[in-house]
């Protein structure tokens, strides 16, 4: 949103990358999380705004033009920013989005989610300049279930290294939360391969294509909390459609695999075989639950 900006003048350490759709009762804290960030260096916050319909994108104009020395703000139409396959619709502006970082390194904060910590990215920024090795790192993350106001756990993050490599990502199911990460933004390949940008889980993929550059490093402490079951979130359509989204998920471990050239095919092959495992035990649950409600009818 304008190219004369301030934000536009300055020369990011880190691009924070924000995508929002529908985000109208999350976005304030989301923003508000990145703007008190203590830094001694400069970064930017980029919004990506996916033609949401319930004022999230006149909120994010707000901020814009608030602190226009720090955010910039690109407005989508999602005639443009999606299109439609025959098995799936495929969204874009989460890759547009980052597409546009300058920084060396990017981080991630979708609309929904927020960081906890006003020292997070000058943490991890430390982090990742003493570990030359990392291509991107990590924390853990409180998770807040919208459906529950009881309800906090948090990530299942392995504690035998704090370095892990992409035979962590096909050992254990989905352990990095995506508020969390900070990659090195030249790690990222100049063009996208086409199983990356199909992938339903993207920010899985995105892990996947990063740990073929370099290692994933764990930073101590929780900095972010993830919202689950929040309005238009992946959780809540896995939620709705647990078996194809699994089937989607193994069809990501194959490519996965196969773009890390069959390293880890053994980890990746268990892996499937028990998603497959429960894909079938949803299946069978659903088709009893059928049976018992014609047997009742």
């Amino acid at each position: 949103m304008g190219t004369s900006k301030p934000v536009n003048k300055i020369n990011p350490l880190v691009s924070v990358t924000v995508t929002a759709y529908q985000h109208a009762n999350y976005i304030k804290a989301c923003l508000d999380s990145l703007l008190m960030q203590k830094t001694d260096f400069p970064f930017e916050i980029i919004i990506g705004e996916d033609g949401s319909t319930d004022g999230t994108g006149e909120i994010c104009v707000q901020y814009a033009n608030k602190y226009p020395d720090i955010i910039r703000l690109f407005i989508r139409d999602r005639k443009t920013s999606h299109y439609e396959l025959i098995d799936r619709s495929l969204g874009l502006n989460g890759v547009f989005t980052r597409m546009t970082a300058r920084g060396k390194y990017t981080a991630i904060c979708e609309g929904d989610d927020y960081w906890i910590d006003p020292n997070k990215l000058s943490k991890q920024v430390l982090f990742m300049e003493r570990n030359s090795s990392c291509s991107v790192c990590f924390h853990n993350a409180f998770i807040i279930d919208e459906g529950s106001t009881d309800s906090v756990s948090c990530f299942r993050i392995p504690v035998s290294t704090q370095m892990f490599t992409a035979k962590s990502l096909f050992e254990n199911f989905w352990f990095i939360p995506t508020a969390s990460i900070v990659y090195k933004t030249d790690c990222m390949p100049s063009e996208f391969p086409h199983w990356y940008l199909r992938a339903h889980n993207r920010d899985m993929a995105l892990l996947f294509m990063l740990s073929k550059n370099g290692t994933l490093g764990l930073v101590n402490g929780f900095m972010s909390v993830y919202r689950r079951n929040s309005v238009n979130s992946q959780s809540l359509r896995i939620k709705k459609r647990p078996d194809y989204y699994i089937n989607r998920l193994i069809e990501l471990l194959n490519e996965a695999s196969e773009y890390l050239d069959g390293k880890y095919e053994e980890e990746k092959r268990r892996m499937c075989f028990a998603l497959k495992m429960r894909v079938l035990k949803i299946r069978t649950i659903r088709a009893i639950k059928t049976l018992l409600r014609i047997k009742t009818n």
